[in-house]
């Protein structure tokens, strides 16, 4: 709907985008879309690795590029993110061999669309799974020009030092941009130049404060770049869970139970009337029933979950692990919710997961929502409310599943990658 009523521009920004029949109905939405509407101008920002991997290894067409390339013109700009921690020497032992690892490294992991003066953010890619068994979390925001442009100029912003893809399906540079990021030899520069381009963007929408629709209501936007140490999303959370008083009550969802140490820290440091975290259990794990050595994935989570309620038990700290699953759905919800009583509520919603890979790694963006207004207050507790309809609470680590020795090892050496 949104799209077919887009009159001056779409800009979505995901992981990858899917190739099932949903996705396909979406790119032939806007196509037709832009057809009728000849100043309706196009923006797409994925993931350069996963936006090449096939979905299905026997079919060519199954990657997010052989699904955007037909949508390719003079009103159409299709980015795809390549990390330059890429740039590295062992790069030639990794890239373009198997697919899947080529993304532990870094990806660009913002999830945002925009239809003209509408926003949708969200944790959630474009694919079919997110639109029908997939837990995650949308919020919308309508005729809200000013974050739309925000958001907006970050993606273009990303898309400059970003490959573009042309009509025969090469990658060039932007025109505005002299390095490539696969280039050793000019990462640093690569780097430098990218943090001037975000700071300078920074700068320009740090003094201004928008109105919303809603009364009473305070949006801040937040980015993590460390890549290019932009961590103001680190810092803000950091403050929130440091801050919050003790009277308040905190609910942090997320799908990948793999919290940074200084998180770690602050939260098994708090003295808290309630926190309750919701994690995936295994069988809502995204990746639970994976081919091969991804198959042990989820129980990588269940081995830090199981450290973390050790250390909650040591500290004697009032903290809730609790464990969703929904039969035949997998959970990928994150977000932070702060019960300011009596007073205001805060929410976080994006892309962060709260772990190593949010923080360190990847490429992330969310928005901080604070409301005094009573109704919007209580369709945010619906909505944590519905999440924790699913899950059950873990009391002791001995409730979850056991987890092979050998995971356990591997786990500890590459959590920084997950």
């Amino acid at each position: 709907e949104l799209t077919s009523k887009s009159k001056q521009r779409i800009v979505l920004s995901s992981l990858y985008i899917g190739t099932n029949k949903m996705e396909k109905e979406l790119m032939l939405s806007i196509k037709k879309t832009m057809e009728q509407q000849s100043n309706l101008k196009l923006t797409v920002l994925v993931d350069y690795m996963r936006g090449n991997r096939l979905n299905d290894s026997k079919d060519t067409t199954s990657s997010t590029k052989a699904l955007l390339q037909p949508l390719i013109n003079e009103r159409s700009e299709l980015a795809f993110y390549l990390s330059p921690l890429y740039a590295k020497w062992w790069r030639k032992y990794f890239l373009f061999r198997r697919q899947k690892l080529n993304e532990i490294i870094s990806v660009q992991h913002i999830k945002c669309f925009i239809f003209d003066n509408n926003l949708v953010i969200s944790g959630a890619n474009l694919s079919q799974n997110y639109f029908t068994n997939r837990q995650d979390r949308y919020f919308c925001f309508y005729n809200c020009k000013e974050v739309c442009d925000y958001f907006e100029d970050l993606i273009k912003l990303v898309s400059t030092f970003s490959l573009q893809l042309t009509k025969n399906g090469d990658y060039n540079l932007d025109s505005s941009w002299p390095y490539h990021p696969m280039n050793n030899k000019t990462t640093n520069l690569f780097m430098n130049a990218a943090y001037k381009r975000i700071n300078d963007f920074q700068q320009k929408y740090s003094h201004r404060v928008t109105e919303l629709n809603q009364p009473k209501t305070v949006l801040i936007p937040l980015v993590q770049m460390k890549t290019f140490n932009i961590n103001d999303d680190e810092i803000f959370t950091t403050q929130l869970l440091k801050n919050a008083p003790p009277s308040s009550s905190i609910k942090l969802t997320t799908g990948y139970f793999n919290l940074t140490k200084e998180y770690m820290k602050i939260i098994l440091n708090r003295k808290t009337k309630n926190f309750d975290i919701l994690m995936a259990s295994e069988r809502a794990n995204g990746f639970y029933g994976a081919k091969g050595v991804m198959n042990n994935i989820p129980s990588a989570y269940t081995h830090l979950a199981r450290k973390f309620l050790r250390r909650v038990e040591s500290n004697k700290v009032n903290i809730n692990l609790w464990s969703y699953f929904r039969e035949n759905w997998t959970f990928h919800a994150k977000g932070l919710w702060i019960n300011y009583e009596p007073g205001f509520m805060l929410t976080t919603i994006g892309s962060p997961n709260f772990g190593y890979r949010s923080v360190n790694r990847d490429l992330e963006a969310q928005v901080a929502l604070i409301t005094e207004d009573e109704e919007l207050k209580s369709r945010l507790k619906n909505e944590y409310e519905r999440l924790w309809n699913f899950s059950q609470r873990v009391e002791t680590e001995n409730e979850l599943p056991t987890v092979k020795l050998w995971v356990t090892f591997v786990t500890d050496f590459v959590k920084h990658f997950f």
